[in-house]
């Protein structure tokens, strides 16, 4: 390398904006998560479990029809220990997750497609109406898009240093972490895999076997976590029965149609949360034209930015994930990053 080029006009106004965005950004979010009034069922419902159990019993299938990652269970345990456990306070992690896939989404998006569609994702995901919901709701989905862009950006940095063991390690390390707080964050680790397996074959035996270490690790982890929460947990009839129409099931009479809103989910619903199927049409192409420029351009990247939302809809094929507008929001950042690839261009 000779050094980074001077940027461009537009790079600069990119970044400015971005910044704008930002600001913006995290102060609509301080002010849903304080301005929100009470609980309504479904938080009300987990906060009963985050209240009523210790440390290990959250580690357990949760009652009233509830479930969620077991780290994040023990962030709201923390916070409800360490402040009053008001509404307030248990929406507090979900804001602070909302703060950094924010964050993260601007600074992924430079490293992985460009400020130009870096700041054009940026600014959807600021202003974003279900995002700023998630955000001040007690539930995990604004921790499971922060968890997948941050660790696509550990993923980026990793490649951009493939030589250097410790960049492997915190990878793992950060991984373990993730599989414990998202349950979706098993898709970005695979896709991490796929994305960075050669770099570490390539890399000399260290590496491969740090490498090795780490998926070892996820492996197990998620296999522990499954035995003792989630299966029990996803094997319930009630919950069987409750996802079961946003399936991606190749039988199903319609499934052209729950492809497409599978990926209005990741893509449109953030833009127009109400949206139309118009809107989902054309962001679902924006998504689809994005993944092929992606792939032919740098394929590592593709496979970071699109992979763990090809991987969730072959799991959901198989009836093991669900992608509804909740469950396929931890895809946002990263697939909103490839829709705004054509934008940019």
């Amino acid at each position: 390398m000779t050094g980074r080029a001077d940027p461009s006009p537009m790079d600069r106004a990119a970044v400015q904006i971005a910044i704008v965005a930002i600001v913006a950004g995290i102060g609509l979010r301080l002010w849903a998560a304080g301005a929100r009034g009470s609980l309504w069922l479904d938080e009300a419902s987990l906060a009963l479990n985050i209240l009523g159990r210790g440390a290990d019993a959250l580690a357990t299938p949760l009652d009233w029809g509830q479930a969620a990652p077991v780290g994040f269970l023990w962030a709201e345990k923390a916070v409800a220990g360490l402040l009053e456990p008001t509404a307030r306070a248990l929406r507090l992690v979900p804001c602070l997750a909302g703060i950094l896939g924010l964050v993260w989404t601007w600074q992924v998006g430079r490293r992985t497609v460009g400020a130009l569609a870096a700041v054009i994702a940026t600014v959807i995901v600021a202003f974003s109406l279900i995002g700023l919901r998630y955000a001040a709701e007690v539930k995990p989905y604004a921790t499971d898009a922060a968890t997948a862009i941050g660790l696509v950006g550990v993923a980026v940095w990793v490649a951009a240093g493939a030589h250097d063991v410790r960049r492997w390690a915190a990878l793992g390390f950060a991984g373990t972490v993730a599989v414990v707080c998202s349950l979706p964050s098993v898709f970005v680790l695979a896709a991490c895999g796929m994305a960075l397996g050669a770099d570490a074959w390539a890399n000399g035996p260290r590496v491969r076997r740090i490498a090795a270490a780490a998926g070892v690790a996820w492996l197990a982890m998620f296999g522990v976590l499954w035995i003792v929460a989630i299966g029990p947990a996803s094997g319930g009839a009630y919950l069987r029965e409750y996802w079961a129409p946003v399936m991606l099931d190749p039988r199903a009479g319609d499934f052209v149609a729950r492809v497409v809103r599978a990926l209005a989910s990741a893509v449109a619903t953030p833009v127009s949360w109400t949206g139309s199927v118009g809107l989902a049409l054309v962001c679902a192409a924006l998504w689809l034209t994005g993944a092929v420029i992606l792939v032919r351009r740098a394929w590592r990247m593709a496979a970071l930015l699109v992979g763990p939302f090809v991987l969730a809809a072959i799991a959901s094929m198989i009836g093991v994930y669900p992608l509804s507008d909740r469950l396929a929001f931890f895809t946002a950042p990263a697939a909103l990053l490839a829709a705004a690839v054509p934008v940019a261009r």
